[in-house]
C-alpha cells in the first residue's frame, strides 16, 4: 500500500498505524530515524528517500521547491531505465505484497512508483493546510505563505497521480476525532491475510495520536489561502472515505505564480544552509573527529565503504564538507548533529545538496583499490626514464626514380612529421631530373640531408650509405612509395620501446607481405588519415611477434644498431632479404622483433627492379636459408600465428568504414571546484565536431580520468595514490606510468593543462617526447609560484620577485603544505624548474594580455609561444537588476564568489566601516573561507552558478565589487555581473580593470584602499544620470560567447595537431 500526503499531515501517525495492523514495514535500520518532530519514526525507506530526492533534483528541483510539469519531465527519464532503478530499490527495501510505502515525495512522483512497481491501493492523508503551513514553520522555518504554496503543488500532484486506483482519503483531524472505521475497512481489503484489525487500531491511536489539531473545513474561507487552495481544501472535504477507482476533482488553475516562490527559495542558499551556516562550526568538531576515526580504519575491509565517504569529503573545499559531512558520515554522526536545534532544520532543507553525493558513495560499495597500469605503461616509462626519447630519430629513405611516389611520401612525411625527425634522403642516382629539382626543394631546410650517389648501388648499399651517415640514435628505413599517418613515428618508438629487448618494429599496410591487411590505397592524405586513426584506436596491440621487419617501413632502435651497424651487402647487393638477414643476426644476439599493430603507413608496391625482380627474390631466399636454416620455418609460424591473424582483421574491419578522424583532447587539471573547472566545462562541451574531450583530474588520494559524454564527465579510469601529492616532489615513478597509461591507451592527439596542482611534471615532459603537443592555459601564476596569486606574507603582490624581508607567502592550503618556504627559498627553484618545463610546451594561452605582459616580465624569452585568448561565458540575457537606489536608500555593495584572501574577503569588514556614515551597505554573497566565517558583515551565503541570477534579483545590488589584491587573470564575476547587469567596481589590477576600460559597464577605483573604493561608488550611484548610463555599458554582450572562444582554441589545436588543410 502507497501512504501518501503532504508533509506534516499525519502520514507517519497513519503509517504506523497501517504497520500494527499487519503491512510490512522495512527492518529500523532501512529507516530514516526519529527525531523531535516524529518521535515514533518517519517510517520512510531512508534509500528510496534519497532516490526521490535525486530525481527531483535531475528534474531541477527538491521536495522544498518542487518541479513544474513532472510528469512530462519523467518521461525521458522513465524512457533511459528509471522505472527499473527504483523497481531494484524498492525490492531490495520490501519482500512482501503487503508492504507499507510511505514519503510526502510521493505526491509528487506516484507516476514514477507506478511504473516501477505497478497499481497498488494508496491512502492519502489529508490535513488543514494551515496546521501544515504552521507545523512547517516550526519545524523548518519557512514562512507560512510558502508552507501553504508547497501544499498545494503537492496535493493537486498527489491527486493527479492516483488517478485509476483504489484510494482511501483519510481525514487526520477524522482520526484524531475516532473516525477510523473506513481506514480499518479499505486495510483489511488491501491485506492478503485479512487480518481481524480492530484492537491493534485502537490501542495504536489511543497511544501515537495527539489531539492538537483543527479541522479542515476551518480553513475553507481563511483569508490566508488563495482562492485556488480554498477550492482545493473543499475538493480534498469532499472527497473523504474510499474510492474504488479514483477519479481526481476538476480544480482549474493553481495560485499564479507558485514556481517564481519555488525558484527563489530553491536558489536561497541551498534551502536553508544559509542560516545553518552561521552556526555549523559548533558542529564542525564532531565531523573533524568522525573523519579521523574512518582515516585511522580505513584500511580495513570492513569499512571500505566509509573509506569511499571520507575521501568524498576530504576532497571538498571546507564549507561544502561540512555540508556532505552531516549525511555522508553515516547515521550516528547524523543523530548527534541533529540533536542540535540550530542545525536540525538545515539538515533536512540541504537533503537535495546531499542525495547525490550519498547515492555516488552506496554505488562505489567497497573503496576501489585503484586501476592497475598495463605493461604497456610500465615500459614505456621505464624507456623515457632511461632517456631513450631524448635520441635522435632519423628517416632513411632510398630513392630512384618514381618522382610521383617520391612527391608525395615526401608530402606525407611533411605533412605528419615535419622537423620532429631528421630526414636523410639517399638518391640512388635517378636518371629522373625532376627527381633532382623535388630533392632541391627539402634541401635547405636545416632537418633535412640529401644523399646523391655517383652511380646506382641498388637498396641495400644506399641504406648502408644512410645507416652510416645518420646521426647516432633510432633510425626508420622507409620505402619512397609509402604515405605515413598521423602519429606514426610516435607510434613505432613506442612499439619498439615497449619492451628493451626489442630491435625493430614495423608497421602494418595495404600492400606490405605478411605485414599488410585490407585497405585500398588512400586518395589523399586526408583519407590516409582517417585511416590509419581509425585502425590505431580499434588496435588492440597485441604486438605480433616476427622473425623480421619488413624494409618498407622498419624502426630499428639505436641498441641494435651498435649490435648490428648495417645490411649485409655482400650476400645481399641489390635487394631483397638484406632486412630478413639483419634483423635474423639482431635475433641471435637475443634481440626480438614486434610489428605495431596501430601503426599504418601506406605502400604504393611498386613493381622496383622490372624483369630481374622474382630472380632477386629467389636467389635472396636462397642465402638465407644458407645463412640461417631455420628462418622460413619461424617465417611459416610467424604468418599463421593468432596474434597475426586478430592484429590483420581488427585493422581491416576498423578500415572498412573509417569515421572522420577526430582530435582528442586531454585537459589536466585539479579537483578544485572552480573557475578552471568550469572553463574546462565549457571548453569540452562546445568543442564537439572533430574533437573528443578527456580530462585527468588531481585528487589527493586518486588521478581520475574522466571522458566528456554530452552530459557531463564519465570516469573511465582512476589511480590510487600511495604517496600524497607534494609540490616539492616534482617527478615520481607512480604518476609517470600513469601518464603513460593515458596517453597510450587513450590515444590523445593533444595534452592541455589547465592546472598543475595536484600533478607532477611527468605528464608534460612525457606528452614532450611522445611529440604531442602540449598547450597550457594560464589560469592564475602558479607557474611562478605555488602561491598561485603571487602574495607575500603582506599579501601585497609581488610580480613573481619576491619582495624584501623574511615571510611566509599565502599559499591556498587546500594543496599546499604552509611549511614550505616559498619566499627567497623554494619560489627560485620553482621558477627554475618552470624555464625548464617551459621547453616541453608548446603553446601558451594566456585570458588576458595583463596575464601575459606579468609572465614575460618574469620569464622573458623562456616563455613558450604565446597566445591570448578570453574565456567565454553563455548567458540567458535576463532583465537588468541592478538597483538604482534613492537618495533615502542605502547603496547596496555586493562582493560574490568564492570569498576567501585572494578574493578580497580581507576588505570587506573595511569596507563596510567605511561606507557605514555614507549609507553602503556591504554585503557578501559566496562561499566564505573558513577564516573568513565570522566577518561582521551580512553574508547571504554560498551559491550553484545556475541560480546566481535568481540570487542577484533577489538582492537587487548597485554594484558588484572584485577587490582582488592580485591582478587576476579574467574573473568570471565581471561577466556574471554583466550578464545580470549590473555594473562592477574593480581594483586597478589585471583583467577586471582590462575589461572595464575596454567595454565600460564598472569603474575603476583608483586603488583598493576602502576609503577610494567608496568614495568611487557614492560619487556615481548619487548621480543618477551617470549611474544610468553606467549600468546601460553593463550588457551581456561584453561577455565572449563560449562557441566563439572554442573557436580559437579549435584553431589553435589544429595548427599544433597538424591534421586540418589535408
Amino acid at each position: 500500500m502507497f501512504v501518501v500526503g503532504m508533509h506534516r499531515s499525519g502520514t507517519s501517525a497513519v503509517t504506523e498505524v497501517l504497520g500494527e495492523m499487519g503491512f510490512e514495514l522495512p527492518s529500523p535500520e532501512r529507516l530514516v530515524g526519529a527525531n523531535e518532530s516524529n518521535p515514533h519514526g518517519h517510517f520512510e525507506v531512508e534509500l528510496l528517500v534519497d532516490l526521490n530526492e535525486d530525481v527531483l533534483h535531475r528534474l531541477s528541483g527538491t521536495w522544498a521547491a518542487p518541479p513544474p510539469g513532472i510528469e512530462s519531465s519523467l518521461t525521458p527519464l522513465l524512457e533511459a531505465g528509471l522505472a527499473d532503478e527504483a523497481a531494484r530499490a524498492f525490492h531490495e527495501s520490501f519482500r512482501g505484497p503487503d508492504f507499507l510505502y510511505k514519503d510526502p515525495r510521493l505526491c509528487l512522483l506516484m507516476p514514477l512508483w507506478r511504473a516501477a512497481v505497478g497499481d497498488h491501493p494508496a491512502v492519502i492523508v489529508v490535513r488543514s493546510p494551515l496546521g501544515i503551513a504552521a507545523s512547517m514553520r516550526r519545524r523548518n522555518g519557512l514562512p507560512l505563505e510558502y508552507g501553504l504554496a508547497l501544499w498545494e503543488r503537492y496535493m493537486r500532484q498527489a491527486l493527479h497521480g492516483l488517478a485509476g486506483l483504489p484510494v482511501l482519503v483519510q481525514s487526520y483531524s477524522g482520526m484524531l476525532a475516532g473516525e477510523h472505521d473506513a481506514l480499518v475497512s479499505f486495510a483489511k481489503q488491501a491485506l492478503a491475510d485479512g487480518t481481524d484489525l480492530d484492537g491493534p487500531v485502537v490501542n495504536t491511536l489511543d497511544r501515537g495520536l495527539v489531539s492538537h489539531d483543527v479541522d479542515e473545513a476551518a480553513a475553507v474561507d481563511d483569508p490566508a489561502l488563495s482562492p485556488a487552495q480554498q477550492a482545493l481544501t473543499r475538493a480534498l472535504i469532499e472527497l473523504r472515505g474510499a474510492h474504488g477507482s479514483f477519479e481526481p476533482p476538476d480544480l482549474g488553475s493553481e495560485t499564479p505564480n507558485l514556481d517564481l516562490a519555488f525558484r527563489a527559495m530553491a536558489s536561497a542558499g541551498d534551502l536553508g544552509v544559509r542560516e545553518v551556516q552561521e552556526r555549523i562550526d559548533d558542529a564542525t568538531a564532531v565531523w573533524r573527529t568522525e573523519a579521523e576515526r574512518l582515516r585511522a580504519i580505513a584500511s580495513g575491509a570492513e569499512v571500505r565503504a566509509d573509506h569511499a565517504r571520507y575521501d568524498e569529503i576530504d576532497l571538498l573545499p571546507p564549507g561544502r564538507a561540512r555540508r556532505i559531512a552531516w549525511s555522508a558520515l553515516g547515521e550516528p554522526t547524523y543523530r548527534r548533529l541533529s540533536d542540535q536545534p540550530a542545525i536540525r532544520g538545515g539538515l533536512d532543507r540541504a537533503r537535495g545538496v546531499i542525495v547525490p553525493l550519498r547515492r555516488r558513495v552506496r554505488e562505489l560499495g567497497p573503496a576501489p583499490q585503484g586501476d592497475e597500469v598495463g605493461p604497456r605503461a610500465q615500459g614505456v616509462a621505464d624507456a623515457f626514464r632511461a632517456g631513450r626519447f631524448d635520441r635522435p630519430l632519423t628517416v632513411l629513405i632510398p630513392i630512384h626514380n618514381a618522382h610521383d611516389d617520391v612527391e608525395r611520401c615526401l608530402a606525407s612525411l611533411d605533412r605528419f612529421s615535419g622537423d620532429r625527425v631528421q630526414w636523410l634522403l639517399v638518391d640512388d642516382a635517378s636518371t629522373d631530373p625532376a627527381i633532382a629539382s623535388l630533392l632541391g626543394g627539402y634541401a635547405d631546410r636545416p632537418h633535412v640531408t640529401v644523399l646523391t650517389n655517383p652511380e646506382n648501388l641498388g637498396f641495400t648499399k644506399s641504406v648502408n650509405r644512410g645507416l652510416a651517415t645518420a646521426a647516432p640514435g633510432d633510425v626508420v628505413i622507409l620505402n619512397s612509395d609509402t604515405v605515413v599517418t598521423p602519429g606514426w613515428e610516435r607510434r613505432l618508438r613506442v612499439a619498439a620501446f615497449e619492451d628493451p629487448a626489442r630491435a625493430t618494429a614495423t608497421a602494418i599496410s595495404n600492400a606490405a607481405g605478411a605485414f599488410s591487411f585490407d585497405a585500398p590505397m588512400p586518395a589523399s592524405l586526408r583519407q590516409a588519415a582517417d585511416i590509419a586513426t581509425a585502425v590505431a584506436r580499434a588496435s588492440r596491440h597485441v604486438r605480433p611477434e616476427t622473425p623480421t621487419g619488413n624494409g618498407f617501413c622498419m624502426f630499428v632502435t639505436a641498441e641494435a644498431r651498435v649490435e648490428v651497424p648495417s645490411f649485409d651487402e655482400e650476400s645481399f647487393p641489390r635487394a631483397y632479404g638484406e632486412e630478413n638477414d639483419y634483423c635474423m643476426r639482431l635475433r641471435a644476439e637475443g634481440f626480438s622483433h614486434v610489428v605495431a599493430d596501430d601503426c599504418v603507413v601506406f605502400h604504393a608496391d611498386s613493381a622496383s627492379y622490372g624483369a630481374e625482380r622474382q630472380a632477386l627474390i629467389d636467389r635472396a631466399m636462397k642465402v638465407l636459408d644458407e645463412l640461417h636454416p631455420d628462418y622460413h620455418r619461424l617465417a611459416r609460424d610467424f604468418v599463421a600465428s593468432e596474434a597475426l591473424a586478430e592484429a590483420q582483421q581488427v585493422a581491416a574491419a576498423a578500415a572498412a568504414d573509417p569515421p572522420p578522424a577526430t582530435r582528442r583532447i586531454l585537459h589536466v587539471l585539479h579537483d578544485g571546484h572552480g573557475g578552471t573547472e568550469y572553463h574546462v566545462d565549457d571548453l569540452a562541451g562546445s568543442l564537439v565536431d572533430g574533437f573528443e574531450n578527456w580530462r585527468l583530474v588531481a585528487q589527493r588520494k586518486w588521478l581520475v580520468l574522466e571522458h566528456a559524454d554530452g552530459d557531463g564527465w564519465t570516469e573511465d579510469r582512476r589511480w590510487h595514490r600511495a604517496q600524497p601529492w607534494d609540490v616539492r616532489i616534482l617527478r615520481r615513478d607512480a604518476d609517470l606510468t600513469v601518464a603513460a597509461e593515458v596517453l597510450l591507451e587513450f590515444d590523445i592527439d593533444l595534452v592541455h593543462v589547465h592546472h598543475l596542482v595536484g600533478h607532477t611534471f611527468d605528464l608534460v615532459e612525457l606528452a614532450h617526447a611522445l611529440t604531442l603537443p602540449v598547450v597550457l592555459t594560464a589560469h592564475d601564476f602558479y607557474s611562478a609560484c605555488p602561491s598561485l596569486n603571487l602574495l607575500d606574507d603582506q599579501v601585497r603582490f609581488c610580480g613573481g620577485t619576491c619582495t624584501p624581508g623574511a615571510g611566509t607567502c599565502h599559499a591556498p592550503d587546500l594543496w599546499i603544505d604552509p611549511d614550505v618556504p616559498l619566499k627567497h627559498d623554494y619560489a627560485l627553484t620553482w621558477q627554475a624548474e618552470w624555464r625548464q618545463l617551459f621547453r616541453c610546451v608548446t603553446g601558451l594561452v594566456t585570458p588576458s594580455a595583463d596575464t601575459l605582459g606579468h609572465l614575460r616580465d618574469l620569464y622573458g624569452d623562456d616563455l613558450p609561444p604565446a597566445t591570448v585568448i578570453e574565456h567565454g561565458r553563455d548567458v540567458d540575457h535576463p532583465g537588468a537588476v541592478a538597483h538604482a537606489p534613492r537618495e533615502d536608500e542605502p547603496i547596496r555593495l555586493l562582493l560574490v564568489g568564492a570569498l576567501n584572501l585572494q578574493k578580497g574577503a580581507a576588505s570587506a569588514v573595511e569596507l563596510a566601516a567605511e561606507g557605514h556614515d555614507r549609507m553602503v551597505a556591504v554585503e557578501l554573497l559566496g562561499e566564505l573561507a573558513p577564516e573568513f566565517a565570522d566577518l561582521p558583515v551580512r553574508s547571504h551565503g554560498a551559491y550553484q552558478r545556475d541560480r546566481l541570477t535568481a540570487r542577484l534579483a533577489e538582492l537587487r545590488p548597485t554594484f558588484i565589487a572584485v577587490m582582488s589584491p592580485w591582478p587576476e587573470t579574467y574573473c568570471y564575476v565581471v561577466s556574471e555581473a554583466w550578464a545580470n547587469g549590473v555594473p562592477v567596481v574593480v581594483g586597478p589590477l589585471g583583467a577586471p580593470a582590462d575589461r572595464v576600460r575596454k567595454h565600460g559597464g564598472g569603474v575603476v577605483a583608483p586603488s583598493l584602499d576602502p576609503a577610494d573604493v567608496i568614495d568611487t561608488v557614492v560619487t556615481i550611484a548619487r548621480d543618477p544620470a551617470r549611474y544610468a548610463d553606467l549600468a546601460l555599458q553593463a550588457r551581456p554582450e561584453n561577455v565572449r560567447s563560449v562557441a566563439a572562444m572554442a573557436e580559437d582554441h579549435a584553431t589553435l589545436y589544429a595548427d599544433l595537431t597538424a591534421r586540418d588543410g589535408v
